[in-house]
């Protein structure tokens, strides 16, 4: 699975962004990341990642660099509010559903 990954500038973080990903990522198996716009391909994934609930990166050129989206905005993802070390575990499981899902429609 291509994932990318597009950080926002942390101008006003809520959250330790960097350490969110680090923490994922320590569970990735076989897939290839690439941070920010790479190639012409949309990736099988797209992290965003923005420290605060703004959420500035989040924009349709932004979100065109992959086919499937996880938007984190500060301490939310997915329309819910999370600890900061929840928001890593969360990622995680929401990585692995995707991955699941895509293997499914290969078939």
């Amino acid at each position: 699975m291509r994932i990318a990954v597009k950080y926002c500038g942390n101008c006003n973080p809520e959250i330790n962004s960097p350490r969110i990903i680090g923490q994922w990522m320590e569970t990735l198996k076989d897939d290839e990341i690439t941070f920010g716009p790479e190639g012409k391909t949309p990736a099988d994934l797209l992290i965003i990642i923005c420290g605060c609930r703004k959420g500035c990166v989040d924009r349709q050129e932004v979100r065109a660099m992959g086919r499937q989206v996880i938007l984190i905005k500060g301490r939310w993802m997915g329309g819910l509010s999370l600890a900061e070390n929840e928001l890593g575990h969360q990622l995680i499981q929401r990585v692995e559903s995707m991955r699941g899902a895509l293997r499914r429609n290969a078939k």
